[in-house]
């Protein structure tokens, strides 16, 4: 919505304001204003750092974030950046399954 030019400024808050739920992109912006609480007009200013913020002070539940930080340490065995000989990684890959769906 920030362009130099008008017309593509004039479309995108068009179809930001008035015709969000008919496309996946409308749709998509619309509840990312929502999730991190903020208003359509001031969602391209959100940066990484400030939606990761709300998220998880906002959104994520405690057990969301441990399972998270399962899920990375997982990640960082099966990528052999960690060591750890007691799973294989097809047991990893069904641990990290496993947290994904529970």
């Amino acid at each position: 919505m920030n362009s130099s030019n008008s017309i593509v400024r004039s479309i995108a808050r068009h179809g930001a304001y008035f015709q969000k739920m008919l496309s996946p992109i409308g749709r998509n912006t619309q509840y990312s204003a929502a999730l991190l609480r903020t208003p359509l007009s001031k969602l391209a200013s959100v940066n990484k750092k400030l939606a990761w913020t709300i998220v998880n002070n906002v959104v994520l539940s405690d057990s969301d974030v441990l399972n998270m930080n399962m899920i990375l340490e997982l990640l960082y065995f099966k990528q052999n950046i960690g060591d750890l000989t007691l799973f294989s990684k097809e047991e990893i890959d069904f641990l990290i399954e496993y947290c994904c769906i529970s």
